[in-house]
């Protein structure tokens, strides 16, 4: 999830994040492991890392076409993606 990514970012412990938050050291366990979490606890965290609310629960799907799962997809799959561009993960 983006939490754990964020925390990694600023070079923050759970407990650290945690802490800053007002959270329990549990609560963010829970967040980073995709557990849904409540609007309080998504406030404190997009506050502690100055972004809006709305950037924790955005959901980016991203199509790996190298995997085999694309290899294998039906014609119609690759032909209705081919004019989205590829960019690689963060």
């Amino acid at each position: 999830m983006i939490v754990k990514k964020l925390r990694l970012k600023n070079h923050w412990s759970q407990e650290q994040l945690a802490n800053m938050a007002g959270l329990s050291l549990r609560t963010i366990q829970r967040v980073e492991a995709g557990n849904p979490a409540s609007k309080e606890t998504l406030k404190s965290l997009a506050a502690v890392f100055e972004i809006d609310i709305f950037e924790l629960t955005e959901v980016v799907k991203m199509i790996d076409k190298k995997s085999e799962d694309w290899q294998s997809a039906p014609l119609w799959v690759s032909l209705g993606l081919l004019g989205f561009k590829e960019r690689k993960p963060s």
